[in-house]
């Protein structure tokens, strides 16, 4: 199923769990960023505003950032699984301080300087003619558990790429782990393509 009015630049579909739990009608949200300011601005921010347009900005799930034309690796996986919902980490992880644990922004020196993440400075490449896809699957929360889907994706990016993602994090190496308990299996390989799980594509503008 899709929203009949969406943003500029946001697809939605509905999908159901690879897994065969939830209820069908969690949703998969597809946003073209064509400049850092669509995740970086704290007032105002695109992406926030496609994720509370799409009804999912209080839920959980995993998320994926990418280069929309590049073969290369992510730029980042990761999960949401509080309760204030995706939305949470925007807001502490680029719309707070560094010195939040969770801050995607970097970190202090022992001398008070400021030292850019690696996540951060790939953001900054985001532009018109060098953009990127923001994907979020949402999850069913009594059935799923974000953090499985994460170290799954990971492992296949890391198995497809040969290396982890552009944003360096570590990840449990047990490739046996939690296997049974993923809830939708096929999203790496769906991101990877840029298709939603119907195989329609993503935005392309």
């Amino acid at each position: 199923m899709e929203m009949d009015k969406q943003p500029d630049r946001m697809r939605v579909r509905h999908y159901q769990a690879a897994s065969g739990r939830g209820t069908g009608a969690e949703r998969v949200v597809c946003v073209l960023l064509t400049s850092p300011d669509d995740i970086l601005a704290a007032r105002n921010n695109h992406v926030l505003n496609c994720l509370q347009a799409a009804g999912v900005s209080r839920s959980v799930g995993v998320y994926f950032y990418r280069f929309k034309n590049s073969t290369g690796p992510f730029i980042k996986i990761g999960e949401c699984t509080r309760q204030e919902g995706i939305s949470v980490r925007f807001q502490r992880g680029w719309h707070g301080t560094p010195r939040y644990s969770d801050s995607y922004l970097g970190k202090y020196t022992k001398d008070g300087s400021q030292v850019d993440s690696e996540f951060l400075r790939e953001i900054q490449r985001i532009s018109a003619g060098n953009p990127a896809y923001f994907v979020f699957y949402e999850h069913a929360t009594l059935h799923s558990h974000p953090k499985i889907d994460e170290v799954f994706s990971y492992r296949f990016h890391k198995r497809f790429f040969k290396r982890g993602t552009l944003s360096p994090e570590r990840m449990n190496g047990n490739p046996l782990l939690a296997r049974r308990l993923v809830w939708h299996k096929t999203a790496f390989s769906e991101v990877a393509r840029g298709r939603f799980p119907d195989g329609s594509a993503y935005p392309l503008a």
